[in-house]
């Protein structure tokens, strides 16, 4: 869901407020995730939204595709 989000800010609001305003909803969207202080913090402080799709692509793998398997 945080892919989708930040995708659709980008091409509606382009690449600066895409960015600036989906970092306010990572929190509710990975909340209760054990050891993802430095993750979360590495996506917030990022401006480069191919950089944040990249780390939240590896998110995506690292944490929830385990929980499925």
């Amino acid at each position: 869901m945080a892919i989708r989000h930040l995708k659709m800010a980008l091409e509606w609001k382009g690449d600066v407020l895409g960015v600036l305003e989906t970092r306010r909803h990572y929190g509710t969207y990975f909340k209760g995730i054990a050891n993802f202080k430095e993750t979360k913090s590495r996506i917030l402080t990022e401006n480069d939204p191919a950089t944040i799709l990249q780390e939240l692509d590896r998110v995506k793998k690292s944490f929830f595709e385990k929980e499925l398997a």
